[in-house]
């Protein structure tokens, strides 16, 4: 629910996966297969990395311009005519 009111963590997320590359991702890999808890979230080490990565993140979309990559797009076909 936090990401559906949130979308910019989702994005501050996929960012940091990118920079960090396979270390970040094995962590996170750990998490979703239940090796670890989700508690692994709030460890210093990874919660401060996600932190940062959600206030580069709100600069780059509010300050800087960055498009949003999970806003949700409206087609032609979807839009009611009247």
């Amino acid at each position: 629910e936090v990401v559906w009111k949130s979308p910019i963590i989702l994005d501050a997320v996929a960012s940091e996966m990118q920079r960090k590359g396979d270390s970040m991702m094995a962590k996170w890999a750990e998490i979703m297969t239940c090796m670890q808890p989700k508690t692994y979230f709030l460890r210093p080490d990874i919660a401060t990395q996600l932190g940062i990565a959600v206030v580069r993140e709100f600069f780059a979309q509010k300050v800087f311009g960055k498009p949003d990559r999970y806003a949700l797009k409206t087609s032609a076909s979807t839009k009611k005519t009247a």
